[in-house]
């Protein structure tokens, strides 16, 4: 008999073996469920995890995204139609989804190879490996951290914000990376 391969354990592996250690050991704090928090200078950040509904048992993708604020906005709740709302619904928040943090030539990679961008799909075990090693690892060490640690005054943020809300989004366009490290 063999052990059947069931993603969601590998899943699970990557975010307690891999993704939790490296957030902590860059001052992140984990908080309720997918979600990790830090303040760095002037700015609160949050990464989570968004895993997709998928009825299909063999196979689990997840993204994540970046929320990112001035540091106190995080404290604060918004009323939308009467309902109270968490703080990244304040217009003052900045959500990233995470392909728009990696460099174009990283998105060119990711899209000629893969023919997708932002989701994460484990669905082989012998796939397992590559993902964390040649997709995780790459993107978040050499793009999403040093992005996240660069954003770091209000200057830099509301730059950001505006400069790559107004950029015009087509294909496969400049990310943050970009606009912080080659310009």
């Amino acid at each position: 008999m063999y052990n059947e391969f069931i993603p969601k354990l590998f899943f699970d592996k990557i975010v307690s073996e891999y993704l939790s250690p490296l957030l902590k050991s860059n001052g992140f704090t984990k908080g309720r469920g997918n979600n990790w928090t830090r303040t760095n200078g002037d700015i609160f950040s949050r990464i989570t995890i968004q895993k997709s509904k998928s009825r299909v048992e063999k196979e689990v993708s997840f993204r994540f995204y970046l929320h990112i604020c001035p540091d106190g906005i995080q404290n604060t709740k918004v009323i939308i139609d009467n309902k109270a709302m968490d703080w990244i619904f304040n217009e003052q928040s900045y959500a990233i989804e995470f392909e728009d943090v990696l460099s174009k030539e990283r998105k060119v990679f990711k899209f000629n190879n893969h023919g997708w961008l932002g989701w994460y799909v484990i669905f082989r075990e012998n796939a397992c490996d590559q993902l964390l090693n040649d997709e995780l690892k790459v993107d978040f060490e050499n793009y999403i951290l040093p992005v996240v640690d660069k954003i770091n005054t209000l200057d830099i943020y509301n730059n950001v914000k505006t400069k790559m809300n107004t950029y015009p989004k087509k294909d496969i366009h400049l990310g943050i990376y970009d606009f912080l490290f080659e310009t």
